[in-house]
């Protein structure tokens, strides 16, 4: 599973350098808005952050950042998922 999110990281790095892109917690979010109650939201932030924790986790496991347009983990998840 590791493995499979770095190979999906350097494939991102590589085909969308400046786009932004939608987590999947964001997404759900976005998908069930609607029906989640506003008491949910500590959840939700505690989704999002996990999310954002384990995707610049993988990143530093699988990124050659020498070869990439990022300095470093975090400057990837910030340039790729924060709008």
């Amino acid at each position: 599973m590791f493995t499979m999110v770095a190979k999906h990281l350097r494939l991102n790095l590589i085909t969308s350098a400046m786009e932004t892109k939608q987590t999947a917690v964001e997404w759900l979010i976005g998908k069930m808005a609607h029906i989640i109650p506003l008491s949910f939201n500590n959840l939700i932030e505690e989704a999002k952050e996990m999310e954002k924790e384990q995707i610049i986790d993988a990143a530093h496991h699988g990124v050659d950042f020498e070869n990439s347009p990022y300095k470093d983990a975090e400057e990837y998840y910030n340039e790729t998922y924060k709008s």
